[in-house]
């Protein structure tokens, strides 16, 4: 287990970047499409138009493998120990965006203005507006491009009646969080993270309380 810096500077950073493409937030979940994310370039790059006729087909069967493990489904335990608690549905890093933001817009309201596009080129869907100021919302999703399918990146909440399978809410104390998820020094900005084997559950905690807990998928 490891602490991860970036998602720290991640979440600080997500509501102050520009609406850019991944379009508003519709007013009901059936016309909320999440955007499919642009394509990866692949990373071999042939010089002439003879080159990439000489792909043998090695590379093709290794793509083929490549394809067929990015889209295996994540093991059930590892979903259920990942997912978060939110006004009786679960929602894990490891789910499927589409459904997950479908179940997300039967039981909470989307946030005007969103999804928006990071720099990243990363999706932030928000619902649930706890405190727009603070950036705290009842669910947060960003997201990442998986072999051309956007994918979840991070899920996560600031509603201390959301809490994780460890039973760790916003408003816990940082005594309750260790003893659910082990001792750990955070990093400078209050964050803990704990890293399993396809994802990681991280947490914020100020004066020794959490104020958000969140899934994270690690296949990005």
């Amino acid at each position: 287990m490891k602490k991860k810096t970036t998602t720290a500077i991640l979440l600080a950073t997500t509501m102050m970047l520009a609406l850019m493409g991944c379009g508003a937030a519709s007013e009901s979940s059936s016309d909320a499409k999440a955007p499919v994310a642009e394509i990866n370039e692949k990373a071999d790059i042939y010089s002439t138009e003879s080159d990439k006729e000489e792909k043998d087909d090695t590379d093709i069967e290794a793509d083929e493998e490549t394809s067929t493990e990015s889209a295996a489904p994540a093991d059930p335990a590892a979903i259920a120990e990942s997912a978060i608690e939110y006004k009786g549905e679960k929602f894990s890093a490891l789910d499927d965006l589409q459904a997950s933001l479908d179940k997300a817009g039967s039981i909470a309201e989307p946030a005007s203005g969103y999804p928006i596009e990071m720099e990243t080129r990363n999706c932030l869907y928000a619902f649930d507006m706890i405190n727009k100021e603070n950036d705290e919302w009842g669910l947060h999703f960003t997201s990442f491009d998986d072999n051309g399918k956007e994918a979840i990146m991070q899920v996560s909440s600031n509603d201390p009646n959301s809490k994780t399978s460890k039973g760790i809410h916003p408003g816990s104390t940082k005594d309750e969080l260790i003893a659910a998820y082990g001792e750990q020094k955070p990093d400078e900005l209050g964050w803990y993270s704990y890293e399993f084997d396809k994802y990681a559950m991280y947490f914020k905690v100020e004066n020794d309380k959490v104020t958000l807990i969140g899934s994270e998928n690690l296949a990005r």
